[in-house]
């Protein structure tokens, strides 16, 4: 058995040395008094180059410590040298002998690898002959070029951009027999359409249809169909399609990004918003909310200052935006079914463990607590939350983005929900926290749906806005999970990640820490696949 061991423990797999110190455990307890005869064995674990196992190791060597006489122990004592000096350390005390030395390899620092570059500008479409290619669907800077184009060249040059159009229309449509447009290029053919014949109408299908009808106005699905941010989406498109239809479209959109991340400069929305009350142009709605959560959280005073001075309903509420932006508060639990963890340590119990993120939108300091609930199960978080009303000179009515975007995640998942996640980032930019959260419903069981991918993690590195348990949480996953839901792999995703943030400054990373502990305790994840 001895010699058996001996062999499986030597070898350099890390499953097959596993296997053989459950066997050593076994075979030592058996041993009684005298367990010499696998000292040898144990040394070899030693060895082994996972951290994990040469963990293993020690704790079995200090568990079965007195059932080594002299002569094992003497074996131990001179394998000490093959493990890390912390490790080492541990064992002295019962076997004497010394830890090998800290090796000097004459280390020098050198510059952190630069990221590439997401914060480049936003260039505009300038060829008219562009527009007659609907992006694709997981390209957003792509999309918005061609939304902020079609909105331009309505005003420059219509009938060109008819004739431009009318070659990608030329096929008969399905719009009309659709019963909800779920999808951008729905809404950009059907914005394409209106430019080729203006006096098209999509009439809503038969009410005995199958398929429930959402609105028969405007075609959009039901929130309960699709996500906040995939609806919040839709709606910007919506509104175009409408205004086009009523002959309100503006010359040009407010929420055009200026920058790769999706961030919009606020000087140019100020100079945006001065160009509208120049020629009484009127904002649309959901692009002004668009163009407000694109801004930066730190502005400049002098643009604060310039946003004061606009007279438009739609200036006065980006000035109120730029000097008093509502914060996120979140917050993420973890739970056992319905049954929440208490605290850090209590481990997930052999059961699946969930993770229920929180978010609260607060205005100012201060605020009574919120009662955190979800469903008829309260889950105590125990977090300050303020109030969730927005000031009352701010837009309200039916539909609000700041209840919409800014509220807890859907527990569940369904297909469909992730269609437009690589877009999250670019939709709340400066809320790099609330995205995160909204990925984690689906975080720890991507087999059952499309969820985070590590380039979602590159877009939050390089956005705006605190990062938190979620953002952290994020990270944590992507450095211990190699595999993407796709089943390629995306190797050292969370380490890029973590090194560019560490470069810049804003890493959490004490929180990241914390976060790769409770995956590791609660979850499936093993040590050995971060180091």
């Amino acid at each position: 058995m001895a010699e058996a061991l001996q062999a499986l423990l030597f070898r350099p797999e890390r499953k097959l040395v596993s296997v053989g110190l459950t066997w050593l455990d076994q075979a030592a307890r058996a041993a009684g008094d005298n367990a010499d005869e696998y000292a040898l064995a144990l040394a070899y674990a030693f060895a082994c180059e996972s951290p994990d196992i040469q963990e293993r190791a020690v704790r079995l060597a200090l568990k079965h410590g007195a059932r080594f006489t002299p002569s094992g122990a003497e074996v131990i004592r001179d394998a000490l040298g093959l493990l890390p000096p912390d490790l080492g350390e541990q064992l002295v005390t019962m076997f004497g002998g010394e830890v090998a030395a800290d090796e000097d390899d004459d280390f020098v620092p050198v510059p952190l690898p630069e990221l590439p570059s997401l914060d480049a500008g936003f260039p505009p479409i300038e060829d008219i002959r562009e527009l007659g290619v609907f992006p694709d669907r997981e390209d957003w800077q792509g999309t918005e070029r061609w939304l902020a184009a079609f909105v331009r060249f309505c005003t420059e040059d219509r009938d060109l951009l008819r004739s431009v159009l009318a070659r990608r229309t030329s096929w008969p449509t399905r719009l009309d027999v659709q019963p909800e447009w779920r999808y951008l290029d729905q809404w950009s053919e059907a914005m394409a359409r209106q430019i080729v014949t203006p006096e098209i109408r999509f009439d809503p299908p038969p009410v005995s249809s199958s398929v429930p009808w959402p609105s028969l106005s405007s075609r959009l699905p039901s929130p309960a169909r699709v996500s906040p941010q995939h609806l919040f989406l839709l709606r910007r498109w919506a509104e175009v399609h409408a205004a086009l239809r009523a002959g309100t479209l503006p010359p040009y959109l407010l929420a055009t990004p200026t920058s790769g991340t999706g961030h919009l400069d606020p000087g140019v929305l100020v100079d945006r918003l001065e160009g509208y009350e120049r020629t009484g142009v009127k904002a649309l709605d959901v692009d002004l909310w668009q163009a407000l959560l694109r801004l930066p959280r730190s502005i400049a005073p002098e643009v604060v200052a310039r946003a004061g001075g606009l007279t438009s309903r739609a200036g006065s509420t980006a000035a109120r935006w730029m000097s008093d932006r509502p914060s996120p508060v979140t917050a993420v639990g973890w739970t056992r079914g319905f049954t929440p963890c208490a605290g850090d340590r209590e481990p997930s119990g052999g059961e699946h463990p969930d993770l229920v993120p929180r978010i609260d939108l607060r205005y100012g300091e201060s605020g009574p607590p919120l009662d955190l609930r979800y469903g008829e199960s309260s889950l105590p978080l125990e977090l300050p939350y303020g109030e969730v009303d927005p000031p009352p000179d701010l837009p309200r009515g039916e539909f609000s983005p700041l209840r919409d975007l800014f509220s807890d995640p859907d527990r569940q998942r369904w297909d469909g929900h992730s269609v437009y996640l690589p877009w999250w980032p670019a939709v709340l930019p400066s809320d790099r926290e609330v995205v995160a959260l909204h990925c984690l419903p689906s975080l720890l069981y991507q087999w059952n749906a499309l969820g985070a991918e590590s380039g979602i993690l590159r877009a939050l590195a390089r956005a705006d806005g605190v990062a938190g348990e979620g953002v952290a949480l994020l990270l944590a996953y992507f450095l211990v999970e190699r595999d993407s839901r796709l089943g390629g792999t995306q190797p050292n995703a969370g380490v890029r990640v973590l090194v560019g943030m560490a470069e810049r400054g804003d890493l959490p990373a004490a929180e990241v820490g914390r976060q790769l502990a409770l995956l590791l305790r609660r979850a499936w994840f093993k040590l050995g696949a971060v180091v």
